[in-house]
């Protein structure tokens, strides 16, 4: 106790009413104070996983009990249900509908508002993110060098146009691509069975299996070469002065009955025929004719 507020030295009992009265009401309110309920709380959470749906959450929804406990009395005051997929409150769940869990294992972060970014702390343990581009190897991703090689490709492509260069116009048109043969079209063409069915093999073969060859009306002159012995006999009709080649073995002539004209200087008689032969081994020369009239039937063996 204090001496009170006096100017002696501290006569006790000069004061003494005045503090006694304070002491009255500390003493009150210490009363007061020990019959408060719920000074001293402690709060406990409990992680649930719903295994069906109820309202408020559906299955695999990570479920938060908050319990308000009365250290005193060692009573829950209050309890609070929150979905953590949610973020909300909800009503106390059915018991069946859900299972107690680790909360290590279920933790999921939400971004705020907007989007924004949440700060993950790991605590010392290693943080699992569910997604397969971060859980895949570096070396199956796109790595740098693979990018360069792909820049270094399209650089060169880049630098040689001399395809895309070519004027559009030399190309066929669709127009065009419609008028070729179709696939139709083509099936009904020869082909590589039939062709060979049709044309005969090698060797020799008799007229009737042989194929047909043409010569062009417009052929130049064919060198043939005969056989040593062989004599060929070439037969005109001549109705204008002409001459035989040297180099018949034999000439006939055969003139027209109203023929006139010479035949190798000689003039003929009408309808007459003659034969002119060379020597052993030897050739007639060239032989000169005129024909003013009528014709002459020339036949020459060489």
């Amino acid at each position: 106790m204090s001496i009170g507020d006096l100017n002696t030295e501290g006569d006790k009992g000069n004061n003494f009413t005045w503090q006694f009265s304070v002491l009255q009401l500390l003493g009150s309110i210490n009363t007061a104070i020990g019959a408060l309920p719920g000074v001293d709380y402690e709060s406990r959470t409990s992680f649930y996983q719903a295994i069906a749906p109820g309202p408020g959450y559906a299955i695999g929804d990570i479920l938060i009990r908050y319990d308000i406990i009365d250290v005193v009395t060692s009573t829950v005051i209050s309890t609070v249900w929150f979905n953590q997929n949610t973020q909300a409150t909800i009503l106390a769940p059915v018991p069946a509908n859900i299972i107690p869990v680790a909360p290590s294992a279920v933790t999921t972060v939400i971004n705020g508002p907007l989007g924004a970014a949440v700060n993950i702390q790991d605590g010392g343990n290693s943080i699992t993110v569910d997604n397969t581009n971060f859980d895949a190897p570096l070396s199956t991703l796109n790595k740098e060098a693979t990018q360069l090689l792909i820049k270094a490709l399209l650089t060169t492509i880049d630098a040689d146009t001399s395809n895309l260069d070519v004027l559009l116009s030399t190309r066929a048109s669709e127009a065009t691509l419609a008028t070729r043969a179709s696939e139709a079209t083509l099936a009904t063409m020869l082909t590589l069975a039939g062709f060979q069915a049709r044309i005969n093999t090698l060797g020799q073969k008799l007229m009737a299996a042989s194929t047909p060859v043409v010569i062009a009306s417009d052929q130049s002159a064919l060198p043939v070469t005969l056989p040593t012995g062989v004599q060929v006999i070439t037969s005109i009709v001549a109705v204008a002065a002409g001459s035989v080649a040297a180099g018949a073995s034999s000439v006939s002539a055969l003139f027209s009955s109203n023929f006139t004209g010479t035949f190798n200087g000689i003039s003929r008689a009408k309808g007459s025929f003659v034969t002119l032969s060379g020597d052993l081994n030897k050739t007639l020369p060239a032989i000169a004719y005129t024909v003013t009239a009528g014709s002459i039937t020339i036949d020459s063996i060489t």
